[in-house]
């Protein structure tokens, strides 16, 4: 879904908002300017004198483009309240917790610093849906145009504030009445992200004893060899300091993956399973084509029903609400828990995991041992230009045909150009994927 705007500028909204290279797809001062403008008079067309939030990762670009963003709102006369830097779910909690009209989350997510983005909710704290994306991409056509009639909003800052109340509704959420006579250790990377500054003080409120690595950002780090898409060194760190868990969130802090004490993943299949067999809820789960195999098995075994939803943890929420689903999950680590989560939250995830865990009585390897996983891979193999992505696929898709006794999915992701690959295959047949996997990576080298 893309629209051209009165600059020039070609922005196109993908699975979750829009994230690109700086300066492309609208991810430049005139661009936020625009598209703040444009949501701006999409909402004051709804609502007499709106009011937003407005956070960031601590990416580089973000003061930048925070305040072009800031500066088409308030020109649509727009009051903002600015929150800093916070983890993404901050953002639909404060406009619940507020009553505000929307809210904007200026991230890439889990992308490199040279990328940025947006996520976009509205007074639901849910991520916009098609139509109010639709009224947008209609907006952007309108000029920015200001005169000496024009309503100003106003700016306040609520950084404090917004960090203090989302601690204070986690710890009401996941503090556990009957503490364990053992203080549990873990260690927390937030990926020189959004939590860097938060993640600490709420699992110390929660009674754990906290390490945290990977937290001296500087703009330029965020994602970088640390968090969850990199957690090799948080495993280690586990070990070494003979810790009970191990929390890796990404740089906006919508995902998580949680280690165990022997330095084992535990990512979004292993938290799902955990949440469903422990919470007294209905027993219904969403999970997505990416979840494994035998995540699907034990559920079913243990009479839970299985929804399946497209990727995304917006189709994933979209789901639970059709089917009345206690919980929702990617292998990727967002995880969505019903009458709590609008989206993925990776701190709220986290702490509810260690909750049920220490409810259970039933120490974290052994939940890991219990949930016996399919052999699986993922390619992420990127593209730079769409003459490259058809030849990409077509390269894929030969590779694929001759594979055997694997079964492979593919999807171009909506946020990077990336194409990703899903192998999957029986028990026994682990070197088969090996082999097609190194396949699949060899296309990704320059």
């Amino acid at each position: 879904m893309a629209v051209t705007t009165k600059s020039g500028q070609k922005i196109a909204f993908g699975t979750d908002g829009i994230r690109a290279e700086l300066g492309q797809n609208g991810i430049s001062p005139s661009g936020m300017l625009e598209i703040g403008w444009a949501f701006g008079i999409v909402l004051a067309e709804r609502t007499t004198s709106p009011t937003i939030c407005v956070a960031t990762d601590t990416r580089a670009s973000a003061n930048c483009l925070e305040n072009a963003l800031i500066s088409g709102f308030v020109a649509a006369g727009v009051h903002v309240e600015r929150l800093g830097v916070q983890p993404t779910p901050v953002v639909p909690f404060w406009i619940r917790h507020s009553q505000l009209s929307a809210g904007v989350m200026l991230t890439a997510s889990h992308n490199k610093a040279k990328d940025n983005g947006i996520k976009l909710f509205n007074a639901l704290g849910e991520k916009i849906s098609s139509a109010e994306r639709e009224a947008l991409i209609k907006a952007i056509d309108n000029p920015c145009k200001i005169s000496k009639k024009t309503c100003f909003g106003q700016i306040i800052s609520c950084q404090e504030a917004a960090a203090e109340a989302y601690t204070q509704y986690i710890i009401a959420a996941c503090a556990m009445d009957n503490q364990s006579e053992k203080v549990l250790h873990v260690v927390i990377d937030p990926g020189y992200g959004a939590a860097s500054l938060i993640a600490e003080p709420i699992f110390k409120s929660l009674g754990y004893q906290v390490s945290i690595i990977h937290t001296r950002y500087d703009g330029y780090n965020i994602n970088c060899k640390s968090g969850s898409t990199s957690p090799e060194v948080l495993q280690e760190e586990v070990i070494n300091q003979k810790a009970d868990y191990g929390i890796a969130f990404d740089g906006d802090a919508d995902r998580v993956i949680i280690v165990d004490a022997k330095g084992r993943l535990v990512d979004g299949d292993n938290l799902l399973f955990i949440l469903a067999l422990t919470q007294k809820t209905k027993r219904k789960v969403v999970i997505t084509p990416m979840s494994n195999q035998g995540l699907t098995e034990i559920l079913q075994k243990n009479d839970i029903e299985v929804v399946v939803a497209p990727v995304g943890d917006q189709n994933v929420y979209e789901a639970m609400k059709a089917h009345s689903a206690s919980f929702g999950a990617e292998p990727n680590g967002h995880v969505i828990i019903g009458n709590i989560n609008q989206s993925g939250d990776g701190i709220m995830a986290a702490a509810t995991v260690l909750k049920s865990v220490h409810i259970s009585a039933m120490p974290l390897v052994v939940w890991v041992d219990k949930l016996v996983k399919y052999p699986q891979r993922v390619i992420n193999i990127p593209f730079h230009d769409e003459a490259e992505r058809t030849q990409l696929y077509d390269q894929v898709t030969s590779i694929l045909d001759k594979a055997e006794h694997i079964e492979a999915s593919s999807r171009f992701s909506g946020t990077e150009p990336m194409l990703r690959v899903l192998l999957t295959a029986n028990p026994g047949y682990e070197q088969n994927i090996e082999r097609v996997a190194q396949d699949l990576q060899l296309l990704g080298v320059e």
